[in-house]
């Protein structure tokens, strides 16, 4: 092959190359359930003014056959319902401060004798939540967080890892039960700025609280019983595994499930970040 006929060659391919990166576009498939919400959407309108137009004047069929529209384009699009709640979220305070998205919507509920299920009601959502604290982690355990994490994945459960800090401070160090007499007493005799700087070595003194969460979402506009009761097994279901899998790759852990005002105040904390420990 001569070098013309390579250089001719290159100048195709990168004809091929321009084309495919500025003209080629080929249109993704659309889902099934997008074509059937658009369709529906499209003919509320004229469906409802024909169904209206028997019992009201034209002219107010028409006003009224907005209404199904609007709500099923609000059920079925974010971008629609965006601007709303743009406009509804937020409220002045003052000069300085604006809020936004506030959690003022959000009511939390327990459904009959269930304790380790909260439920969240959020616009025409209903979320339930449940929970675990690890209440113990023993000095030198190792688990593998990597292997937590893939199995949790391959068994497809959603989750929600929190994990909150609080530093404790020196002064209160040596008096804290959790940690052994011989060390409380070497403490005690240290002056403070050594004490502040044997502490410091070590890493710190945290007071820790760490949450497993899982949660389960549908909407309860409809038949609120049913959709709780599903909503409550779903996420006792995976609470149960979540607990099994922590529990085998980070041995000696103690593990506890949330219930009642503990549950409450757990995703309390998750959502709006208020205080748990």
């Amino acid at each position: 092959m001569s070098n013309e006929d390579i250089e001719v060659e290159e100048e195709e391919i990168e004809v091929k190359k321009f084309f495919y990166e500025k003209f080629w576009n080929p249109k993704p498939e659309v889902p099934l359930r997008t074509i059937v919400k658009a369709t529906l959407t499209i003919f509320s309108f004229p469906i409802s003014l024909i169904i209206l137009s028997t019992h009201y004047p034209f002219y107010q069929s028409i006003l009224l056959s907005f209404a199904p529209t609007c709500l099923l384009l609000s059920l079925f699009s974010s971008r629609f319902r965006k601007p709303f709640r743009t406009i509804l979220s937020k409220k002045r305070v003052g000069e300085e401060f604006v809020e936004v998205n506030p959690l003022k919507d959000l009511s939390f509920y327990f459904y009959k004798n269930i304790e380790d299920v909260l439920f969240v009601k959020s616009g025409l959502n209903l979320i339930a939540y449940a929970g675990l604290e690890v209440v113990q982690v023993p000095i030198g355990v190792r688990g593998n967080f990597e292997g937590f994490i893939r199995s949790i994945y391959a068994e497809k459960i959603p989750i929600i890892y929190f994990y909150q800090h609080e530093p404790i401070g020196e002064e209160k160090i040596p008096h804290m039960a959790e940690i052994s007499r011989e060390a409380r007493n070497t403490m005690r005799k240290m002056e403070k700025s050594e004490l502040r700087n044997f502490i410091l070595r070590l890493g710190g003194v945290w007071k820790a609280k760490i949450l497993l969460i899982t949660r389960s979402k549908a909407l309860g506009l409809f038949r609120t019983s049913r959709v709780a009761e599903q909503l409550a097994e779903n996420v006792k279901s995976n609470i149960k595994k979540i607990e099994a899998i922590f529990a085998s790759v980070f041995p000696h852990c103690k593990l506890e499930i949330l219930r009642g005002l503990e549950l409450e105040g757990a995703i309390r904390c998750v959502l709006t970040g208020e205080e748990y420990i």
